[in-house]
């Protein structure tokens, strides 16, 4: 029996960092991915974008036009977020959307991740989705590790060590 996907709306931080350890397959086995225009936004006007595109952003592109990623819009921003988070910011979107639709949110900022988790809204980062398609022997420990320390640099290394640790509790 086929699982029902999970709705999430996705962030930058977390797009980016996705895609750099090429797990996006994945994300389409358990989630539908939603995305605010603000979001969308951030993607396209990377600065370097005259001269290459991203994967984060080629990825993007080859998903919206299989209509993989559906772009939606809040229809009212969240009063709690909009006093706590970045004004104007994709996070202040993307969260006000998922509370909206009862999405899981898919963020690697720390500050909108906490507010997230404080505010009864499922926040998933990179780190997590890790160390969830091991425990679900999806990816193994070797490969787990690897995709972690590929993020170095792009999340606080504190959170890579916390997640390895949690790792090494795997039952394999």
């Amino acid at each position: 029996m086929v699982q029902p996907k999970i709705k999430a709306v996705v962030d930058a931080s977390f797009w980016i960092n996705i895609n750099k350890v090429n797990l996006v397959k994945y994300l389409l086995d358990y989630f539908e991915l939603y995305f605010v225009s603000k979001v969308e936004d951030e993607l396209e006007s990377h600065k370097m974008k005259d001269f290459y595109n991203p994967k984060d952003l080629d990825v993007f592109r080859s998903l919206r036009e299989l209509n993989l990623i559906k772009i939606k819009d809040p229809k009212v921003i969240d009063s709690k977020a909009k006093k706590e988070l970045s004004k104007d910011s994709g996070e202040l979107y993307t969260v006000s959307l998922a509370k909206e639709i009862n999405a899981v949110v898919l963020i690697d900022d720390y500050g909108p991740y906490i507010f997230c988790d404080k505010n009864k809204i499922s926040p998933l980062s990179t780190i997590n989705f890790i160390v969830y398609l091991c425990e679900l022997k999806i990816i193994n420990l070797s490969n787990a590790e690897q995709l972690l320390f590929n993020l170095k640099g792009c999340i606080k290394y504190s959170f890579i060590e916390y997640a390895l640790h949690k790792l090494k509790k795997v039952d394999l």
